[in-house]
């Protein structure tokens, strides 16, 4: 039996992009399951939030199935507005956005 080896890595968004980057040009994105994007309020920041959407468009936009979450205490982004689609969690309750 092939031996499975399961691993979490925590990365800025810039170092996650480029690894992203990296397993799709060596077509290695096979190996990669789940992506915990946290502060995802950040994809309304001028700055760096455009670095987050790129990262969420490619895994989303890929031929297998990868589990996307994002987590935020003070998301003010309304994410199906940017093509993603998503549901809110809250403490008590879930529903599709």
């Amino acid at each position: 039996m092939a031996e499975s080896r399961e691993s979490e890595t925590m990365l800025t968004s810039e170092q996650a992009n480029s690894l992203v980057n990296a397993a799709i040009d060596d077509h290695s994105m096979g190996k990669l399951g789940v992506v915990v994007m946290d502060e995802l309020h950040m994809l309304a920041d001028e700055g760096r939030g455009y670095i987050l959407e790129l990262m969420a468009t490619k895994l989303l936009s890929l031929e297998q199935n990868i589990q996307l979450i994002g987590m935020s205490a003070t998301l003010n982004v309304g994410l199906t507005e940017i093509g993603m689609p998503a549901y809110l969690l809250t403490s008590n309750r879930m529903q599709r956005c």
